[in-house]
């Protein structure tokens, strides 16, 4: 499979569209992330906040963990419906305008029904900037607050603040100062003595000097490090270095300690250092690009044992708005007591290819396939036995087409996916339907529906969503939505039912200043109660 997957990014592709002002599109949805057809060189910066925009609507927030520079990867904020390759990604802020392709191709939703940035998440100007002699700040400094009741006497509060900072060009030197950080606590009542009444949880997820000057030979980044030479690379606290041999090439390495962040502090795991190589090639007019890259890392525990060794191939290729091909693959080395523990020397942790083909001005077709093994680690080897991660193993595909006209968006896709410890491989399937700028008005209408069988269960998932999108960036949406689940196994019966509605608007205030409030109701055998959020936040 590793052999496959390497040999699969060095197919030429042909084709190629309009470049430069292309939709940015999801290519690659793993248990952890979301991955992007754009990155760096299309403005995309680490701790940006996107939003998953499904026929107009508003389905997902996302936040950058790492960029390359035609690539991106994300962790999910905050998703209403299952996110999948090929939804469209757009840029908070609305300072850069929609590309001429998607402004034709929904004109209803684009012109008509404008969609407000998605302000309860803090966001980040992505529409890149020129360097300046004067130190530019942007960010968002936001508190929240949120309660759940979910019945018999039970209730629980939650109190959220979140900075998210980026100083650019310091004394008017290319340095970058990035910080982001978040405190949350929690408390809860009727829920018995077994349950923690008030739970603290803070965490600093980066505090970083970069330097990266844009025609340099040299960049480096120092600190609490969120993104690096490759998305698998993870968190690293200590010293990243880049060289780039001219415009094609580069080569970097890193070291380090491996954080905590469980912990606000620069509490330790461990060790962590490897080095990368990258190839890759301009965007320029409808000339296909590529991005290739190489990057192992070894990682160590406070004891100085074999924590984990890996190495990883991601690659990129594309040709406009026309096509794309994503792949990842990350390969195990086992070592010492991990070979023990797998019984081999190799094997293939996570690996995945997917592609995109735009099969005439309004339809497109998406095809992806992935595997996902969970994988020993020093620190979780004594609680969690290599059966349970065999038992974890995950593989699967999936079919897509997506098709657009006059406002209407449509989805329709399949999906197959099998467990090694299930005999039965699950099939799913998708169907949704959206109209933007409906009856003339900024309002958007439509539904999705979602349904599986096999594996332990089997059930659907569907839901109807309207958003009246007012002048001055306002908006408030309603969702109705119903599940239903039979279980093969269960102790309260086999069929579990929710149904549940949900009220949310946005409300732009002066100063830059922000207003949230989301409410929800629910009902049924699994969801039962009310929650209400609200948040405050300032953009600066």
């Amino acid at each position: 499979m590793a052999l496959a997957a390497l040999v699969a990014t060095l197919l030429p592709v042909a084709g190629a569209s309009q470049a430069g002002a292309r939709p940015i599109a999801v290519s690659y949805v793993s248990s952890s992330s979301v991955y992007l057809d754009a990155g760096r060189a299309e403005g995309i910066a680490v701790g940006a906040r996107l939003r998953v925009v499904r026929g107009g609507e508003r389905v997902a927030e996302l936040e950058v963990d790492f960029v390359a520079e035609h690539s991106a990867s994300c962790r999910v904020l905050e998703t209403a419906v299952e996110l999948r390759p090929g939804d469209r990604v757009v840029r908070i802020g609305g300072e850069t305008p929609p590309a001429p392709e998607a402004r034709s191709a929904t004109p209803g939703i684009v012109e008509i029904l404008p969609i407000p940035p998605p302000v309860r998440i803090e966001g980040d100007d992505l529409t890149g900037y020129a360097r300046a002699p004067r130190t530019s700040a942007s960010g968002v400094f936001a508190l929240g607050y949120r309660t759940f009741s979910p019945g018999f006497g039970r209730s629980s509060t939650e109190s959220l603040g979140r900075l998210s900072l980026r100083l650019r060009d310091l004394a008017g030197r290319p340095y970058e100062l990035r910080a982001r950080l978040r405190a949350r606590e929690v408390t809860r009542d009727g829920y018995g003595a077994s349950v923690e009444r008030r739970q603290r949880s803070d965490r600093l997820y980066e505090l970083a000097l970069l330097y990266d000057p844009p025609e340099g030979r040299f960049a480096f980044q120092l600190g609490r490090l969120a993104t690096g030479g490759f998305s698998s690379l993870g968190y690293l606290d200590g010293l990243l270095g880049e060289l780039r041999l001219g415009r094609r090439f580069a080569i970097g390495a890193f070291g380090g300690l491996r954080p905590d962040l469980t912990e606000l502090g620069l509490e330790s795991a461990g060790e962590k250092y490897g080095a990368f190589l990258r190839f890759v090639t301009a965007r320029d007019g409808d000339s296909p690009y590529a991005e290739i890259l190489l990057g192992g890392a070894s990682e160590r525990s406070e004891e100085g044992e074999v924590s984990r060794d890996f190495v990883t191939v991601e690659s990129r290729f594309g040709g406009g708005s026309r096509w794309w091909l994503f792949q990842r693959a990350e390969i195990d080395l086992n070592r010492g007591w991990r070979r023990d523990a797998a019984g081999s020397t190799s094997q293939v942790t996570n690996a995945a290819i997917s592609g995109s083909l735009r099969l005439g001005r309004r339809l497109r077709a998406t095809l992806s396939y992935d595997q996902r093994r969970n994988y020993l680690t020093w620190e979780n080897r004594p609680a969690l036995p290599e059966e349970v991660f065999t038992r974890l193993f995950r593989e699967g595909g999936r079919l897509a087409l997506e098709w657009q006209r006059d406002g209407w968006s449509a989805a329709l896709g399949a999906g197959l996916e099998r467990a090694r410890d299930l005999d039965d491989p699950t099939t799913s399937a998708f169907v949704s339907l959206l109209k933007g700028g409906s009856f003339g008005r900024p309002l958007l209408l439509g539904g999705d529906l979602s349904w599986y069988s096999g594996g332990a269960a089997e059930g659907y998932v569907a839901s109807l969503r309207t958003r009246w999108a007012f002048r001055g960036g306002h908006d408030l949406g309603l969702t109705l939505g119903a599940s239903q689940t039979t279980l093969a196994e269960a102790a309260f019966g086999p069929d579990r039912e929710n149904q549940w509605l949900r009220l949310s608007g946005t409300v732009q205030l002066p100063l830059r200043i922000y207003l949230f409030g989301e409410y929800e109701l629910s009902t049924g055998d699994d969801l039962d109660g009310d929650r209400a959020t609200l948040e405050v936040g300032y953009r600066f």
